[in-house]
């Protein structure tokens, strides 16, 4: 299993949302992955659902999405993750992150 972040590239800017595209070698359980934002300190600052769409289950799929990232402090780096994890047992399956600069 792999998660490819596409877009935006890690260093990018964000402003108060961020749009966030890429694919996955094999569609998760049920089309969804998470998101996790974490400041530099490793803080989670915001988590929600991310949906794959793949033509079947267990295809490569792909995601775009729009995160909120607004109230973060100007200046602020951020790592978002996009992760697979096991609806069997909570392990993560697979991920990827990028590093954004809040502007």
């Amino acid at each position: 299993r792999t998660i490819t972040i596409e877009s935006p590239a890690n260093g990018s800017e964000a402003f108060s949302s961020v749009q966030i595209k890429g694919s996955v070698a094999i569609a998760p359980f049920e089309n969804n992955l998470a998101y996790r934002i974490y400041d530099v300190g490793g803080i989670e600052l915001s988590a929600g659902a991310v949906t794959v769409t793949a033509p079947e289950l267990g295809a490569p799929g792909a995601f775009d999405t729009m995160v909120n990232i607004g109230g973060l402090l100007s200046g602020s780096t951020i790592r978002i993750e996009i992760q697979d994890i096991s609806a069997k047992d909570g392990s993560l399956l697979a991920m990827d992150s990028v590093e954004l600069v809040v502007k």
